[in-house]
């Protein structure tokens, strides 16, 4: 005679119930939340540093791109405070460049040549930034590259002053980045 398979109701077995109770996901919940509210902090930190050397990165290249043209075409390059319509980010002064900065002719070419415009280049700057330069509200480039005068530019979290960078250039066209400047 054949073995006969029975179901588990037949045979007397018991099922068993697979998955997790209500108590074990309320439990693993409130422990994703603790662990939620520990790292937030630090996660607020990382988004303000983060903001901040997107700016410090973006002067950087337009420091390396306004030296280059400076190069190009002979000096008569300047990088200088770029104020669009509308912003509000900046105190007025020239020194601000909250609103953004811009790589530019000193004195345009006339007429321009085909596919060059002025400015040759503009950056917005993150509306979450102070941008304060030190030593002339305009950088001017000589035909090596280098600035005719050095200068200093400060970028600083609104909300959280501890967060900043400072990048210098000097006079012979040496770039230092730092955590604080000297004004």
């Amino acid at each position: 005679m054949a073995a006969m398979k029975h179901s588990p109701a037949v045979s007397g077995q018991r099922l068993t119930a697979r998955g997790f109770t209500a108590v074990e996901l309320m439990v693993v919940v409130a422990i994703a939340a603790i662990l939620a509210a520990i790292a937030m902090p630090s996660f607020d930190q990382m988004i303000k540093r983060r903001q901040m050397s997107q700016d410090v990165n973006d002067l950087t290249a337009t420091v390396f791109f306004a030296r280059s043209e400076a190069v190009k075409w002979g000096g008569n390059i300047r990088i200088s405070k770029y104020k669009p319509a509308g912003c509000t980010a900046d105190d007025g002064t020239d020194a601000d460049w909250s609103c953004g900065w811009q790589v530019e002719f000193v004195t345009p070419l006339s007429p321009l040549p085909a596919g060059v415009t002025n400015p040759l280049k503009v950056v917005k700057a993150n509306e979450k930034n102070d941008v304060m330069v030190q030593g002339g509200s305009t950088v001017t480039l000589n035909r090596w590259g280098n600035p005719n005068a050095g200068a200093s530019v400060n970028v600083q979290h609104k909300r959280d002053n501890g967060i900043g960078n400072c990048m210098s250039l000097s006079s012979g066209g040496r770039l230092r980045l730092d955590t604080a400047c000297d004004f």
